[in-house]
Order: C-alpha cells, then structure tokens, then sequence
C-alpha cells in the first residue's frame, strides 16, 4: 500500500494519524510512505521539479524499487492518500503504467479527465465530510488547487467506469454510502459521505498533532462513525490487477 499525506504533512504523523501500521501488522501488509516536497510539503502533479518530473513519475521508480526489494506481488499493488495525497492517489489511478490494483482517497475530490480518457476501467473507494473547510464538499479554489463538486467527481469516475446504476444506504446517523453496479470488468466504485465531517481522516487519532498548526486549526470535525484505513483495505484487497475481485474466487 502507497499512501500520501497531505499538504503540509509529513508521513511519521499521517501513520501515527490513519494507525495504517496496525492494520498493516493485523492484516500482512506493506505500508509505503513517501514525503513529499517544499514548505509546506506538497505533491506536485505538474513537473515543476528540476528535473521537470511529477510525483507520479517518481512514485512509478518507487514501486519499481519496492518490487526490485522482493516479497510482494506486483498485481496487488495498492495506492491511497488524504487531501493533497488523495488527489495524487486518484491520479495515479489512471496513470497509463497502470501499476495500482485499486485506489482510495479521501478528502481530496479530483478526475483526472485527459488522462483517464486514455485508461481502462480503475477501482476507486472515496470519503469526503460534508463540513470540509479545506476541500468543500461543494468544490472550488482551495489550498490544494481548484477541485471539482464531489458529487460531480463521483458522476465522472461513474461514467469512466460505465456504471450503469448505484444504490445508496445510510450505515451510521450520518455515513451514507453509495455503491455503483454494471460497471465494465475491471472498474468499481464505492463512496462513503459524512454528514458533518471535516478536513480529517476518519476513524484517525485526533490526539496526534498535525505537522502544520494551521491545518489543524481548519481541520474540523474528525468523525468516529467510520474507519477509513480499515474501509479502504477492504476495499482494495479485494482486487488484484489481473482479477474483477479475488475475494469472490
């Protein structure tokens, strides 16, 4: 599992916050967690490093070095990330490599549309709170870039996938969730929104402090209705790159 912080975070807090080490223990796991660049520490999607490449293109060396590194399998590769880490998480899931079984991101609304209109079917689970300060559920100018309506995204990974229908069910007071069906093989999609919910990982520790106290000032409300690590790994362990779902065989 490739997991991203967000904008500002650095990956000692993002674990310690998603307690994505535990499960990984409970569950045979690898964790990978990359830090990303700059003050304040950020993923950069447009290559304006010094040698002009992106976070995804150096994510694909990563991935080659964990590969190199033995024990793993290279169909069950996984990607996932918060914020600024989700959009690069969501990008990845349509990066023409195609090196990640499955995707899950949260709080980070974003459709690469120019280069998902050349990738094939992706699976992709996403949380969003309704009360995101950071990343309006509503979309628009945020500090992590201009990022669509969150409904608009989830109708445009829908139609990527050519889904043909979704059913919705409320799991908690306030976690709806909503599942599409008749997708192509290959493509999934799943959605969990939270009522009320801030710019925080939900299910995480709020006893950690954030890297950047500014972030945990605009943070809000991080709900304990729902487990987003554990969500996510249900999710994408499933799947593997060369499987519409392994549990299921």
């Amino acid at each position: 599992m490739m997991t991203f912080h967000g904008l500002g975070g650095d990956p000692a807090t993002f674990l310690a916050t998603t307690r994505m080490k535990k499960l990984a223990a409970q569950q045979n796991f690898i964790v990978v967690t990359p830090r990303g660049t700059g003050e304040p520490s950020r993923w950069d999607f447009r290559g304006t490093r010094a040698d002009s490449r992106t976070d995804a293109e150096i994510v694909h060396d990563l991935v080659s070095e964990v590969r190199r590194a033995g024990c793993t399998d290279p169909s069950r590769f996984y990607a996932s990330g918060f914020s600024n880490g989700a959009v690069l998480a969501l990008t990845l899931a349509c990066d023409p490599r195609h090196e990640f079984a499955a995707v899950g991101a949260v709080s980070g609304a974003w459709y690469p549309r120019r280069q998902c209109a050349a990738a094939g079917p992706t699976r992709v689970v996403y949380i969003h709170g309704t009360a995101d300060r950071i990343a309006p559920f509503r979309g628009g100018s945020t500090l992590i870039g201009v990022l669509p309506p969150v409904r608009q995204m989830l109708a445009d990974w829908a139609s990527h996938d050519a889904c043909t229908a979704s059913a919705t069910d409320r799991l908690t007071a306030n976690v709806q969730r909503t599942e599409w069906s008749g997708c192509e093989v290959g493509g999934a999609l799943t959605t969990y929104v939270i009522r009320g919910g801030g710019h925080a990982w939900p299910g995480g520790d709020a006893s950690v402090r954030a890297t950047d106290q500014r972030f945990l000032r605009a943070r809000g409300h991080m709900s304990q209705e729902l487990d987003a690590t554990k969500v996510i790994w249900d999710f994408v362990s499933r799947t593997s790159r060369y499987t519409a779902d392994v549990s299921r065989q």
